[in-house]
């Protein structure tokens, strides 16, 4: 919030021409940083970090936003820069950093739409996916008609379905690896075996028949 022009106020002479009269020290005293308010300086410092974060500056603006934290008076206001520390993380793949900004957030405040939707965006991308569809399911109690948690919750449900799709296959990988391993010290594998099943619909392991 600055206040005059750069510490010297413009009297207008003539037509073309303008001259810089320097304040006095009395007056000089008013425009300096530290008569601002705190709310003002929280303002500041809150402002010029969204303005590094829009420039892409992340590390700079999470140096700022901690400035501006020390200068808050509300809950409102930390978790607020909470929020944006969480969104810097985001940015950065620090998406441990990002849950805990988030977290930190939603203990000052429960209701803080963004900080769930920030920590549900970095638990999915740390395949934390239960978790990320709890905090989708918050959002959309929030907020039941925001488009991007309902694509978002979408997404993950899907990416969950993957990789326990995915866990399953390595799970039973790892359990053939085994078993050839076993039935080896026989000079069989499970390639000898087959699965059958029967007029009920049960199941059943044997031999498969050896050629003749």
């Amino acid at each position: 919030e600055s206040k005059g022009n750069q510490g010297y106020v413009i009297i207008p002479m003539e037509p073309a021409a303008v001259q810089f009269e320097e304040l006095s020290s009395d007056d000089e005293e008013l425009t300096q940083p530290h008569d601002l308010s705190r709310e003002e300086r929280f303002n500041q410092l809150k402002n010029e970090a969204n303005s590094l974060f829009a420039r892409a500056e992340y590390d700079r603006a999470l140096c700022v936003y901690q400035d501006a934290f020390e200068q808050a008076d509300t809950d409102q206001q930390r978790a607020m820069i909470h929020a944006n520390r969480a969104a810097a993380h985001l940015q950065l793949k620090d998406y441990a950093s990002a849950v805990a900004e988030s977290s930190e957030a939603i203990s000052l405040d429960p209701s803080y739409l963004k900080a769930y939707y920030r920590r549900a965006i970095a638990r999915q991308e740390n395949k934390a996916y239960d978790l990320a569809l709890q905090d989708f399911d918050q959002v959309l109690k929030l907020d039941p008609n925001l488009a991007a948690a309902k694509d978002g919750r979408a997404k993950c449900a899907k990416l969950q379905e993957e990789h326990l799709n995915q866990q399953k296959e390595e799970a039973m990988s790892k359990l053939k690896d085994l078993g050839n391993m076993l039935l080896g010290n026989f000079g069989m594998s499970l390639n000898d075996f087959e699965m059958k099943q029967d007029e009920s619909g049960s199941y059943s392991i044997g031999m498969k028949p050896k050629p003749t």
